[in-house]
This record gives structure tokens, sequence and C-alpha cells, in this order.
């Protein structure tokens, strides 16, 4: 359930919901209510203050996924991203460097369950 999914998001992110209310400037009850009865249930103004502040589309929202704005991948990589852009140069590289590194782990491991090696 997408509502789940959303709430688990936001906590992970602001703590608590009452923490994310009050950045977005909703009383709690409304929040609560949107989650319990469905994202459909809440007026076009709330989710739009919800997904802008998440930083998600309100149509694949409303279609149960959480995604980025006009993109087909799904929330991690748009959050993985967002959270790159945050580094400083030299966290970025170990970044990279990391990344690389798990990709080359990853094609090793495909290799073996394939019996390539």
């Amino acid at each position: 359930m997408v509502e789940q999914e959303l709430k688990e998001m936001i906590r992970t992110r602001y703590g608590s919901l009452a923490a994310f209310c009050q950045k977005i400037n909703m009383p709690w009850n409304t929040l609560d209510s949107i989650l319990k009865r469905g994202v459909l249930t809440g007026s076009l103004a709330n989710i739009k203050k919800i997904t802008d502040e998440l930083g998600l589309d309100m149509a694949a929202l409303a279609n149960g996924e959480l995604k980025a704005p006009g993109a087909t991948e799904d929330v991690i990589v748009y959050e993985v991203s967002r959270l790159y852009q945050k580094l400083d140069d030299d966290y970025r590289r170990r970044f990279s460097a990391y990344a690389t590194r798990l990709k080359e782990i990853q094609e090793e491991e495909d290799k073996i369950k394939n019996g390539d090696l």
C-alpha cells in the first residue's frame, strides 16, 4: 500500500510525521487522515504539499507509485542523486569509486551464477 510506503519515507527523512507536518505547514490530523484513508481522499492542495516536499510525482502517487517527477526511475534513484548533489568533491569521488566497485562485484557474481568463471 502506497500510504504505508509514504509514511515510512516521511519517518525516514523527517524523523516523525509531526516534524514533516510542521515542515509543510499541514495539521497532523490532515496527514494522518490521508495516510489512513488513502492519498486519493486528500485535497489536491494537500497532496501537492506532500509531493513537492518529498520530490514525488503527483500522478504516480495517485497510481500507487513513489516516483520522482518526470522520471522513470524509482524514488531510490532520485534519493541517491539528491544525496550525491549534497556531497563535496572528495566525497563524490569516494561515492563514485564505491559505486564502481559495487558494479564490479555484481558483474563477478553474475559470472559465477551463469557459470562463466
